[in-house]
Parts: C-alpha cells; sequence; structure tokens
C-alpha cells in the first residue's frame, strides 16, 4: 500500500481539484493543501523551478509518471542472482534509492569497467522521492523486491541505499542491514546522503545570483544541516554494528563544485542551473550542476559515479586509463573532487594512501 500512497495523494488531488466550480482561478500549492502536500514530496514536479506546484504541473507531471512507469515495465528484468555464479574480481551490488541514487549507477558500472573490474555487477532498486527511501523499499510487494531477493542469496559484496528526509531512520536502514548481514556477515554497507534543493538558494528562473559569496553560505549551511542529519544516521548505525556502515558523499562532492563554479573555477560548467526544458539540455549548449530544482545534469552523475566507485573500490578514480565525460578538463576535476571528498570524509571509510 506504501508504494502507492504517496502517489494517489498527488493523483486525487489533481481529480479533486477538477472538480467544477471548486475554485476561482488556477489551483497552486499555495492556495490548496493538497497540492502544498504533492510538491514536498514531488518537488521536481515543479516544473518551472518557481516553488509553487500548479494543478497544470501536477498534471503534466502525472502524465510523465504514467509514461515513465510504462517504460520501466518493458526494462530487461534485473540479474537473478540464484543462478548466476560469482567470477572475476568485480564487486555484487544492490543499490535501494531515488533519482539521486539512479544517476550514479550507470557510470559506477562504467568505472568498473574501465578500471578492468571483471564479473561486476549491480541490482537496483529505484523509486522517485520518498518511495525510494529505505522504509518505503521496504515495503514494497513482493514482486518489486529485486534487493531482497539478492541479499537473501548471500552473493552480494556491497548494499547501498539512499536517504530521503522522509523514511530513512535509524531502524529503515537497520531493517536492510540485517537482512544483508543474515546471509552475508562480511558484506560491505553504504549510505548515500543528499545535497540540498536549489529552489531557496538561487534565482533558479535566471540561472543567476548577484552574490556569489551569499549564495555558497546559504547552500554551505543547508549542506551542514544535511551532513549533521545523515552523520548522526550513520553513527548511530555504527554503534549498532560498529564499523560496518560508511557514507557515500555525494553531497560535499556537489559543495566542492558549488564553490568552484561560484568563484569561476569550474571550466565547462557555466552556471548551477542552466534554464531549460525539464529533462532536456538547453538549446544554447551551456552547461550547469542542477537540471531542475534538485536532479544532476550529466556531469554531476559522472561525478556520482566516481564517488561510489572510490568508496566501494577504494581506488582513485583519477588513475582510470580514460575518463567518463566527453569534456577532459571538466573530466578530470570531476575525478579529482570525487576522490579529494571520500578520503576526507571520515565516514567514507577510505583513507589516501588506498
Amino acid at each position: 500500500m506504501f508504494r502507492l500512497s504517496i502517489f494517489l495523494c498527488l493523483t486525487v488531488s489533481v481529480a479533486l481539484l477538477q472538480a467544477p466550480d471548486a475554485f476561482a482561478g488556477e489551483p497552486t500549492s499555495k492556495t490548496n493543501e493538497r497540492l502544498r502536500q504533492a510538491i514536498e514530496q514531488f518537488p521536481d514536479a515543479d516544473a518551472d523551478g518557481d516553488g509553487v506546484l500548479t494543478l497544470t504541473e501536477a498534471k503534466a507531471y502525472l502524465a510523465k509518471r504514467k509514461t515513465r512507469r510504462s517504460a520501466e515495465a518493458n526494462r530487461p528484468k534485473q540479474p537473478d542472482l540464484a543462478k548466476l555464479e560469482k567470477s572475476g574480481n568485480g564487486l555484487w551490488v544492490a543499490s535501494t534509492g531515488h533519482s539521486l541514487v539512479a544517476p550514479a549507477l550507470g557510470p559506477f558500472e562504467a568505472a568498473a569497467r574501465v578500471a578492468g573490474f571483471d564479473g561486476h555487477l549491480q541490482v537496483r532498486q529505484i523509486s522517485g522521492g520518498a518511495t525510494g527511501a529505505p522504509r518505503a523499499h521496504w515495503e514494497k510487494p513482493e514482486e518489486q523486491q529485486f534487493v531482497k531477493r539478492a541479499l537473501a542469496t548471500g552473493k552480494c559484496d556491497v548494499l547501498t541505499m539512499g536517504s530521503h528526509y522522509k523514511g530513512s531512520e535509524v531502524e529503515d536502514f537497520a531493517r536492510w542491514i540485517d537482512l544483508a548481514i543474515e546471509h552475508n556477515p562480511e558484506i560491505a554497507i553504504f549510505v548515500q546522503d543528499a545535497w540540498p534543493y536549489l529552489t531557496e538558494l538561487l534565482d533558479v528562473k535566471a540561472g543567476k545570483t548577484d552574490d556569489a559569496d551569499a549564495t555558497f553560505e546559504k547552500y554551505q549551511a543547508k549542506m551542514a544541516g544535511i551532513n549533521e542529519w545523515i552523520g548522526d544516521t550513520v553513527d548511530r548505525l555504527n554503534e549498532k554494528y560498529p564499523g560496518k556502515v560508511h557514507l557515500i558523499p555525494i553531497g560535499n562532492a556537489m559543495l566542492e563544485l558549488v564553490r568552484r563554479q561560484l568563484a569561476g573555477e569550474l571550466p565547462g560548467v557555466d552556471a548551477i542551473y542552466v534554464p531549460g526544458k525539464k529533462d532536456e539540455k538547453p538549446s544554447d549548449g551551456r552547461v550547469g550542476l542542477y537540471r531542475d530544482t534538485i536532479h544532476p545534469t550529466e556531469p554531476v552523475a559522472m561525478l556520482e559515479g566516481y564517488l561510489y566507485y572510490a568508496c566501494l573500490y577504494k581506488k582513485n578514480p583519477m588513475e582510470l586509463s580514460k575518463g567518463l565525460y566527453k569534456d577532459p578538463e571538466l573530466d578530470r576535476i570531476l575525478r579529482e573532487v570525487a576522490w579529494k571528498t571520500v578520503t576526507e570524509h571520515p565516514r567514507s571509510g577510505v583513507k589516501g594512501e588506498e
């Protein structure tokens, strides 16, 4: 039931709002409680990034989700680990998460392949927003429990989990960890953090800021709050599972990219956010870090992949024989930032000399 509750909340909201004579003018999240709840759960439904969800945007978002679900239904099935035998030196990784986790997994797999790790395999269980939190994934119906089935084989080397401000309490992570350890006591556990929403930090419509220092201070303060929350969560998990749980610090890596971009030290990136149609590259060819109010652009997805590679394989992505991103100069910076962030983070489990 939980997998449907949030989505149905938005669906029912739209249906009710379409009732004749319900409102004078188009309903928005400023005038309607259901739309206000919907934008909290699905911030990417706010297509123009102005912080207000309109009925038109909600309807468009629903249509897009239906299309996406249809496409997902036609995707190849997840690998059945019970029928596979491990070979090579690659890791078998099981991952749960949302739309800040999904972009990392393809580049991570590509980095492992470039590095020569044979037999690298990934099982992924992805769902948007709060439906991608550990609690929601745990409560999904059996037919969607790809990661539970993978962990039950005892063949997974690593479990990674995305975090969300809803459904990511210590006990939510612990259920997954208990299952993983039950079947493989040696399994490595990683929690991925997040970065701040863009809406309240920048003028996302203009893609500009008048005061770079003030903007970075606000962004840094928001990231500090995320660090405090996820750091406390990981520490409490390690009280229960001593030395077992580590962090993939994507938020701190994004913080460094934002700092460099605002300081004019990130060649190949024109702005933190480049205005353009959602999910499409801007027609003027410019490159940003955010493609909407929360989701990453292609170079940031590459950064995430390098972070996963550095954390899980404990290898320096600077030593890869070739990079993943099309701009060699920016790719070098992405690899450098990934390794620096991971080796300097006290909860990553990776030291520089590794």
